[in-house]
């Protein structure tokens, strides 16, 4: 009965501070002497692997085509230092080594690197911050196992769908249904959210299609104090570069309401719009309105970043209000690959490494934020 759902009565908790604002150190000198300050993360051909490194996908492997991948496996192109190694390596959260296929010493114009991740680092302290969080324990946030309505909230190409899929085929006793939304004005107070239609989903769950709108309701009753725990509104959030790469366009910009102009046929391609250095998508804006809210929330926001997602998935479970042995039940990352080589075979320029460094520039904040945020923040 519904009754055995309702949570034992404590006084609702304000909402947590905001995030401070994000240091004003340009991304890539940050990243750049956290790699040299690292120590040696270079590993080269007959020497120890050090234990625990790991494989992680990104989107700049070696590809000619456009394609999914599980590793990041890069050239050297000619040059004997590999800057671009390190470059790309500081680029990533996950990166902590790199490892050549040949002896140390030798020029690297040739070599091939693969970018690794110390899987034992990369489990952070999540799980005590969910604890410590002041949501934590409150009407709005139990920790019992019950049928829940998840919102799974982004601005796009976030692994929100692949999310809102991977919940929706969960069994009736831990969810009664999602919803997936783009919304950039998340409520003060929650309201209702009345059961929508099935979604289509297939086996690979970013192809899936929810149906019930895109927004947050506004003219449905409250949600009550006491069923505040029946949702989870969880907010995923990935370096936006990646967004832009994978969902970009005027039809995209109108569904997270950003400055779109009249129609598409004057909306810039995403290398023009990377150029311009214009935030017109209001990326930035989503990414605060749901991680710095101006004004108090009546609900907490699940927030959850991408990057250490993966390698911290029992601290997502636990704040989802889902059993352990779920985790065994999660999708594997991947990424689809989009670099110089397949700009250059598809004739697109968006997907050039360019347009990445000038979206880079425009979305720095956003990028310093991913690198210091835990995997799992309650805000």
């Amino acid at each position: 009965p519904a009754a055995a759902y309702l949570p034992v009565a404590v006084s609702p908790p304000s909402p947590p501070p905001p995030l401070p604002p994000p240091a004003a150190v340009p991304a890539a000198a940050a990243s750049a002497a956290q790699l040299i300050s690292r120590g040696d993360s270079w590993v080269f051909a007959g020497e120890p692997m050090p234990p625990n490194l790991a494989d992680f996908p990104c989107a700049l492997r070696e590809f000619k085509k456009a394609q999914v991948t599980t590793s990041c496996e890069l050239a050297c192109r000619g040059d004997d230092s590999c800057a671009r190694a390190k470059e790309v390596c500081s680029g990533y959260v996950e990166c902590s080594h790199i490892v050549v296929n040949i002896a140390r010493g030798e020029p690297l114009g040739g070599a091939t690197v693969v970018l690794k991740k110390d899987s034992t680092k990369a489990i952070d302290n999540s799980r005590q911050l969910l604890h410590a969080a002041k949501w934590w324990g409150s009407n709005a946030m139990t920790t019992q196992t019950r049928p829940r309505i998840y919102i799974v909230a982004s601005y796009g190409g976030c692994g929100s769908k692949m999310m809102a899929g991977w919940l929706s085929q969960l069994p009736g006793h831990v969810k009664q249904w999602v919803y997936h939304l783009h919304d950039r004005h998340p409520p003060d107070a929650l309201r209702h959210m009345p059961k929508p239609p099935a979604p289509s989903m297939k086996s690979d769950f970013r192809t899936g299609r929810f149906p019930g709108g895109s927004k947050f309701k506004s003219d449905t009753p409250l949600v009550s104090g006491s069923d505040l725990d029946a949702y989870r509104v969880v907010y995923l959030y990935k370096d936006p570069v990646e967004a832009m790469v994978s969902r970009f366009g005027h039809g995209h910009c109108t569904h997270i309401q950003g400055d779109c102009g009249p129609s598409d046929a004057q909306f810039p391609k995403l290398d023009k719009y990377a150029d311009m250095g214009q935030d017109r998508m209001r990326l930035n804006d989503h990414f605060n309105a749901f991680m710095r809210p101006s004004t108090p929330r009546n609900y907490p926001v699940v927030a959850i970043n991408y990057h250490k997602l993966w390698d911290n998935l029992p601290a997502v479970m636990e704040a989802f209000g889902l059993p352990q042995e779920f985790v065994q039940k999660f999708p594997p990352r991947t990424e689809t690959v989009r670099n110089d080589l397949t700009g250059k075979a598809e004739g697109n320029a968006a997907h050039t490494e360019k347009t990445r460094n000038g979206l880079k520039r425009m979305y720095s904040t956003i990028l310093d934020d991913i690198r210091n945020n835990p995997a799992v923040r309650v805000v």
